[in-house]
């Protein structure tokens, strides 16, 4: 017969569930914001509360731009914490982890989001350059998605244990 104390089993489900918190970027971890100030969580997301209104793709017939951005100085678009906010340009993770943005412009990531389910434009116009998957060809621009009145409508890519997003790009 094994003994197990429930003080120890307890501690180690408390660990275990911060440590994958984190790994899922849910709110407990403190991350860099690529445009400087540190951004304490991203969010989280109840998916079945999302308008879906199509699967997510690349736009027909129109080659990939390169995944970095040109030298010119452009708009510069801002990683921030949700705070509960439907209006900020989401990208959601599988799970719920939502990362948001606010400002025209672009920005390269300094690391994917990954897997990516969804992608909610809020009150913006906005697309990100993605990697669909093993098989499926390089980096490619999403469709230029544009929000409705509810703030919540969301397109949902087809294969989001593999998509990655690298770039977003708001109101451009």
């Amino acid at each position: 017969m094994i003994s197990i104390s429930v003080k120890k089993v307890t501690a180690c489900v408390a660990a275990c569930s911060a440590a994958l918190l984190v790994m899922l970027g849910g709110a407990s971890s403190a991350q860099a914001d690529e445009s400087g100030p540190v951004v304490t969580g991203t969010g989280w997301t109840d998916v079945s509360t999302l308008d879906v209104k199509g699967w997510e793709g690349a736009v027909p017939g129109k080659a990939p731009p390169p995944v970095h951005p040109q030298s010119a100085p452009t708009p510069r678009t801002d990683k921030i914490a949700c705070n509960g906010r439907k209006d900020f340009y989401r990208v959601i993770k599988l799970g719920g982890a939502t990362t948001c943005f606010q400002k025209s412009g672009s920005l390269q990531l300094s690391s994917v989001i990954f897997p990516v389910e969804y992608v909610c434009p809020g009150n913006n116009v906005g697309a990100v350059n993605y990697y669909p998957g093993l098989g499926l060809g390089g980096y490619r621009w999403s469709i230029d998605r544009d929000g409705h009145s509810n703030f919540n409508a969301c397109w949902r890519f087809d294969r989001p244990t593999t998509t990655d997003v690298a770039n977003v790009r708001i109101n451009k």
